[in-house]
């Protein structure tokens, strides 16, 4: 009876232990995912600026988790986060910049040349 109650206890604490280490996995993934999400984002309004006015503005609020950063320069956005790397294109250049761990408020302005970009802490 004892020797099965430890078996149980034994079995249970595999158990937990393996559905802690999961969710932690899933955090991890999500939270690279929603990272990656957001670059791609970064990418899409940068590409829809450069049909905009002179001047035109948009904020946009970008969280890059433990590891990540993210980089411009002249026509490149590129964003790397647990060993995964992911690339654009741009369809006009932009102000070289490179964004690491945090929450940043990004803001981006056209200019006659391209889009500037800036990012700042939250």
């Amino acid at each position: 009876m004892v020797i099965r109650l430890i078996g149980y206890m034994v079995m249970g604490v595999v158990f937990l232990s393996v559905v802690a280490l999961s969710v932690e996995q899933l955090m991890r993934w999500k939270l690279k995912n929603d990272f990656f999400g957001d670059v791609q984002k970064l990418a899409c309004l940068i590409n829809a600026m450069a049909d905009q006015d002179v001047n035109s503005r948009y904020d946009l609020s970008i969280r890059v988790p433990p590891g990540g950063i993210v980089s411009a320069d002249n026509r490149r956005l590129s964003a790397c986060c647990q060993q995964e790397n992911l690339s654009f294109e741009l369809r006009c250049p932009v102000s070289s910049f490179v964004i690491r761990e945090g929450e940043y408020l990004v803001s981006l302005r056209r200019r006659e040349e391209g889009v500037d970009v800036h990012a700042s802490r939250k």
